[in-house]
């Protein structure tokens, strides 16, 4: 069993304290496309995709607050990655879900905020993200 998909995800704005200056924030967005391909080994009802993935995006960043100036900036990424899940198919359309994914970049992004000293935000080496769900098979 084999399992192909594309995906697009957007993560809503994210408002981050700068560490140096605490009269300003960073505000962060996050678009990002991924395709990914799975080898499912099944036992009985359970099947366990096991995946790759190769994801790309941008985030867009801009200072808040004690700013003299502050336009948005967006910055690409690329980054690869795998998963691995549980999937219990209880009917023929519903099936349960649990799921570890890692994703490590490829490009890495760090901001600052013109005027104002240090590093407001930096990507990190690896995310991790852990997500139950609900497959519906139509």
């Amino acid at each position: 069993w084999w399992r192909a998909g594309l995906g697009v995800q957007a993560a809503p704005r994210r408002v981050r304290p700068h560490p140096e200056d605490s009269e300003v924030d960073g505000r962060f967005d996050v678009l990002t496309a991924e395709v990914l391909g799975c080898g499912v080994p099944r036992a009985g009802p359970v099947a366990f995709p096991i995946c790759g993935r190769l994801a790309g995006g941008g985030m867009r960043a801009a200072g808040e607050g004690d700013v003299t100036q502050s336009e948005p900036a967006w910055g690409g990424w690329w980054g690869v990655g795998g998963s691995a899940a549980a999937v219990w198919h209880v009917t023929e359309r519903w099936a349960p879900t649990l799921s570890l994914e890692a994703l490590a970049p490829l490009r890495d992004r760090s901001y600052s905020v013109g005027g104002v000293p240090g590093v407001l935000h930096q990507t990190g080496a690896v995310a991790l993200r852990a997500w139950a769900g609900l497959e519906i098979h139509l």
